[in-house]
């Protein structure tokens, strides 16, 4: 736990006592449990300039070696992990798409996860968009890309060669030269999200959609050129690639969801058969029948007046102020949702490691979330039928709290710029979801069902 981290504990623990909210650091029901929402649109067919191989039963490693699965052809490259040429149109170039894909998030919301908040810090504090954050970033990618390239051969032993197994694969760095609206788009949009639309693999030499997992090929998307990282130190090497890296977060910048959700577990609840009602169980002390879905940051007194546990920004004064993190509430998801991947599993998914380097980044999470609604509720009417078979259901209610992402300022002046700066994010409320276990949707509530903050 960094230092930061502490203090903005101790801050939350403050406010929660200065407010009767007892700690909630125990509390069984801290885990975020809903995956993203998965929706998917079609894009334009397009053929990726793909280096491919041919489809046919994975060669066999030398005795007592145990390859991971086959590296993905770089785009633009022409020889095969084992030496030969690809057959057919992938050694001609690709045609550019007729039209780019639909942005990441553009029609529906994302879960807020790490290189969501960390592009939206280097878009809004630029001090944080220098070679310091973005070396740490590359060190750690071409590390794993490097183990990738080897694990997928081709294997050397005993002076004999054995080739990799089939593979498609493209390298962003070369894409984005070539068919730039292609790597800008369908491809950026794999390293964007969990679940990308891969329709562009249709018109890839050797692919087939149809066939059995385990005679697909392996699939995977990388950032660098396989020949700017082979046989390199990954910290020299970083320093180096340092603008390619800085080319594709300004593009992926551009391309950044504004609409994105939490997901927060509510207390224990039980059926109120006089008030036909779902109610849930005190959270303060006193007790009350009100539940924050966030942990607000002020407490009003007794004489009505408001304090805060922390001199926030007035901008965020004027609005209400959240813990990002604290006791059950840690909002935001720190583990990406499953990745979604056609070809046959490799072991090493470049794309999605990609998500995870940013924490080598030094990127401050954002502390607190200043948001435009006083998000508590109280009880849910609902008839006894439908609380009987939801009753049936039994578990725990998340609440899935929607919102529009403004931006990311800094919580006061600094001039050191690492991943102990406090941070705040300014949102607007759109909605909240509250689902079973199962994920079925109990009751939608707008902003209208919400007071202002203040």
């Amino acid at each position: 736990m960094t230092n930061r981290r502490i203090v903005c504990m101790v801050i939350v623990l403050a406010t929660a006592a200065l407010a009767g909210i007892p700690c909630q650091s125990q509390n069984p029901f801290n885990k975020l449990k809903k995956a993203a929402e998965k929706a998917r649109q079609q894009v334009t067919a397009l053929k990726p300039n793909a280096q491919t191989q041919p489809s046919a039963p994975a060669p066999q490693p030398p005795p007592g070696q145990q390859p991971s699965a086959a590296p993905q052809p770089a785009p633009g490259n022409t020889a095969t992990a084992s030496g030969a040429a690809p057959p057919g149109p992938s050694s001609s170039p690709a045609p550019e798409p007729t039209a780019a894909a639909r942005p990441a998030g553009t029609d529906e919301s994302l879960p807020f996860t790490m290189p969501m908040y960390a592009l939206m810090t280097f878009r809004d504090i630029p001090q944080f968009f220098d070679e310091t954050h973005l070396a740490g970033f590359a060190t750690q990618q071409i590390g794993v890309e490097q183990t990738f390239w080897k694990n997928i051969g081709p294997f050397a032993r005993d002076g004999r060669t054995y080739p990799g197994r089939p593979a498609i694969t493209y390298e962003w760095a070369k894409l984005v030269d070539t068919q730039p609206a292609f790597a800008d788009g369908p491809l950026m949009d794999v390293f964007l999200r969990s679940d990308p639309d891969w329709s562009f693999l249709n018109n890839a030499p050797n692919w087939d959609p149809a066939a059995n997992i385990s005679a697909k090929p392996v699939v995977a998307v990388l950032l660098f050129s396989k020949e700017s990282i082979q046989g390199r130190q990954s910290e020299f090497a970083a320093h180096d690639l340092v603008p390619v890296v800085k080319r594709q977060f300004e593009a992926a910048i551009k391309r950044l969801p504004t609409h994105f959700y939490f997901t927060e577990a509510l207390p224990g609840w039980k059926y109120d058969f006089t008030a036909r009602a779902i109610r849930f169980q005190p959270q303060t002390s006193p007790p009350s029948d009100k539940v924050d879905l966030l942990l607000p940051m002020w407490a009003v007194n007794k004489n009505g007046i408001r304090q805060w546990s922390y001199p926030y920004p007035p901008r965020a004064q004027a609005m209400g102020v959240y813990a990002m993190g604290a006791g059950s509430y840690w909002v935001v998801r720190h583990e990406p949702p499953e990745e979604v991947n056609p070809g046959v599993s490799a072991g090493l998914s470049p794309e999605a490691y990609w998500k995870n380097s940013f924490s080598s980044a030094r990127i401050p999470e954002p502390s607190w979330v200043a948001m435009d609604r006083r998000l508590q509720i109280s009880a849910i009417p609902l008839d006894e039928a439908r609380a009987e078979q939801i009753t049936k259901v039994g578990g725990l209610f998340t609440a899935k709290i929607y919102f529009t992402a403004e931006r990311i300022e800094l919580q006061h002046p600094t001039t050191v710029f690492d991943n102990k700066a406090g941070t705040l994010l300014y949102a607007h409320f759109e909605k909240v979801e509250i689902v079973n276990r199962k994920g079925d949707l109990i009751v939608t509530l707008g902003p209208k069902d919400f007071h202002a903050a203040f």
